[in-house]
């Protein structure tokens, strides 16, 4: 579900719907439907032509991506600011991991940790119910990504054990 920010009670659409497709598994997808064809191409595009050859055959739109891919990989200013820009992107990262990592150790975060254990409780209790036991648990989680998790489980579990393993 897409919501706001900051009042993870605020749904803004229930209308979206995003799928992620796993380049790795593309082996075992039957190449009849054009989302497969095109998560192939993304995964061979510069790499196995043998197999490109076969997809650009009879699809038009991959034959399109596949030109702006050799026109973009074969313009030295083009690839350079890609390169640039990438090499950004992963350097603000890094900062704002550090940042991040540096904020906890000062407590600047601890103000956004707890927000994230009291939402991670009220929605368990909205769902399951929670012990005291349970609800004094998730108040000693300190790591961010657990609680992420956790909060991202409780959309798809039935199982309030199987949420509450996340923060273990």
């Amino acid at each position: 579900m897409i919501i706001e920010g900051r009042d993870r009670e605020y749904v803004l659409t229930d209308h979206l719907i995003l799928h992620f497709l796993e380049l790795p598994k593309v082996e075992d997808v039957e190449m009849n439907s054009k989302i497969a064809r095109w998560m192939l191409y993304l995964k061979v595009e510069g790499r196995d032509s043998r197999v490109l050859k076969i997809l650009l055959k009879d699809d038009d739109d991959l034959k399109i991506a596949h030109k702006k891919y050799k026109t973009f990989t074969s313009d030295e200013k083009m690839r350079s600011l890609a390169m640039s820009r990438e090499k950004f992107r992963r350097d603000q990262l890094s900062r704002e991991g550090n940042a991040r990592e540096e904020g906890l150790k000062q407590g600047i975060e601890k103000g956004e940790l707890e927000d994230k254990r009291n939402v991670l409780i009220r929605l368990l209790e909205l769902k399951y119910g929670l012990t005291e036991d349970e609800k004094k648990r998730i108040r000693s989680v300190s790591d961010f990504k657990k609680l992420d998790a956790a909060l991202d489980a409780i959309v798809l579990s039935d199982n309030r054990q199987r949420v509450l393993k996340l923060l273990t």
